[in-house]
């Protein structure tokens, strides 16, 4: 799968907030692994451990290298999206496979190949894997039954991910090529609505024979789809607008000698919920909400935010455009605004997800105001 994100802006920084780890950089691109992925293996592990000798250590095994292979499938998505200049901020494995955060927009001829650089890639490996195992079956090496199970997944995993619907790599291809003929935006909502139709007919057989992981992956489906369909209205909606024009101006900062107990009445004291921190005049990290009543949970009103803090956060800068940093916000709380001019001093802003829905809606009601004058 792949995810379009932000462009124009140097490096940006992964923001998971401690939620995935770095396993390997390939071709300069950072390959993590989702902290769910790890409770995956060790349920597997552990559900294994009344079955058959070995049994659950040789499906640990498996997995790992069918999510090597679902790596690949992102390594794939990534290198073609560099040949058209885009640059891959990271790959993410989780349970449910893997996501190429991509920064930009494609035109629809490059979506097309970067979509389908993924499946392929599977095909290929299962084709081979096909053409060792019937190569050398007389050799009877216990290995290539591994071989064959792996090359099974692959085609399987290929197929699978060009059913026509996002988040899978099919919805994205139907929209590449409907975008020929229309916009963008209207070209998402009718892959939307096509995936959005499947997953309705897939969640009735699924109900209809009881299947619970067919239910709970139409659902997933669906809500991808409108998901989807959001994010490409909503970059629309504020295209030609800049950071600058939506970013908080006024706001409060912490020390890295604050405790969680002043960080607390500091938040309690006003609306804002992230807090820049600062050491000195230079910026040090962000501590989020969430980040704060974790904190006071596990190391009590004492501890001190530099403890506590992100110093993995994403920036941006003012005249940036708004549609490039939507979609970066999904995996934060808060992106700080730096002034190229002076980067090392206190944030020019900061935009939340909160300060985007209000741009929002002040958007919403600037139109309605225009159109019906």
């Amino acid at each position: 799968m792949t995810q379009n994100n932000n462009h124009g802006t140097p490096e940006p920084r992964h923001t998971d907030s401690g939620a995935s780890f770095l396993i390997a950089t390939i071709a300069g691109i950072p390959v993590r692994v989702h902290f769910t992925f790890l409770l995956l293996l060790i349920f597997i592990a552990a559900y294994g451990q009344g079955d058959v000798k070995g049994q659950s250590a040789y499906t640990v095994v498996f997995v790992i290298l069918l999510f090597a292979c679902v790596a690949l499938h992102e390594l794939g998505h990534a290198l073609t999206a560099r040949r058209y200049g885009l640059v891959t901020r990271s790959i993410v494995l989780y349970p449910i496979g893997g996501i190429a955060s991509i920064e930009g927009v494609p035109e629809p001829r490059q979506e097309l190949w970067i979509a389908l650089a993924g499946p392929m890639v599977n095909f290929v490996i299962g084709a081979l894997g096909l053409l060792t195992y019937y190569l050398m079956q007389d050799s009877k090496s216990p290995v290539l039954h591994t071989v064959l199970e792996l090359s099974q997944a692959n085609l399987i995993l290929a197929a699978f991910n060009l059913i026509p619907a996002f988040p899978m790599d099919g919805g994205r291809i139907l929209r590449a090529l409907i975008a020929g003929k229309v916009d963008r935006v209207r070209a998402t909502d009718l892959a939307a609505q096509v995936g959005k139709f499947i997953a309705v007919v897939v969640g009735v057989v699924a109900i209809y024979k009881l299947d619970l992981f067919l239910t709970i992956l139409a659902v997933f489906v669906y809500m991808a789809a409108d998901a989807e369909n959001n994010m490409v209205r909503t970059r629309a909606l504020v295209s030609g607008h800049t950071v600058k024009e939506a970013m908080i101006r006024q706001f409060i900062t912490l020390s890295v000698g604050d405790t969680l107990r002043d960080a607390s009445e500091k938040m309690l004291q006003g609306t804002q919920h992230d807090f820049p921190v600062m050491i000195g005049d230079s910026l040090a990290g962000v501590l989020s909400q969430r980040q704060l009543s974790l904190g006071l949970i596990e190391s009590g009103p004492d501890a001190y935010v530099a403890g506590v803090m992100t110093r993995d956060y994403p920036t941006a800068e003012p005249e940036e455009a708004l549609s490039d940093l939507i979609q970066r916000l999904e995996s934060t709380d808060a992106v700080m605004v730096i002034d190229p001019k002076d980067p090392g001093a206190i944030p020019a802003g900061m935009i939340t997800q909160e300060r985007i829905v209000e741009f929002l809606v002040l958007l919403n009601s600037r139109n309605a105001a225009h159109n019906g004058g």
